[in-house]
């Protein structure tokens, strides 16, 4: 089942932004214009997720609360492991 559905049918657009707890980036959240975006955390501590969907006429806004208490930290040379 979608995460989310426009009652009209409308194209929906989504952006997720992360919150990181001290030491975190940012950046560990990917795919922000989907439905489901991926978070991949670099810090322990609780991060912030917030999600915004829209039909272009109406908006929603979800925040959700992640706590890491053991983050994967994946080095840049991850693809030749």
């Amino acid at each position: 089942a979608p995460l989310a559905v426009d009652p009209d049918g409308d194209p929906l657009t989504f952006a997720w932004v992360a919150v990181p707890p001290a030491g975190g980036s940012a950046g560990a959240l990917t795919e922000t214009t989907s439905p489901t975006p991926l978070l991949t955390p670099n810090a322990i501590g609780t991060w912030t997720v917030v999600g915004t969907v829209s039909d272009g006429a109406a908006t929603a806004v979800r925040s959700y609360e992640i706590l890491v208490v053991d983050p994967v930290i994946v080095p840049d040379d991850a693809d030749t492991i």
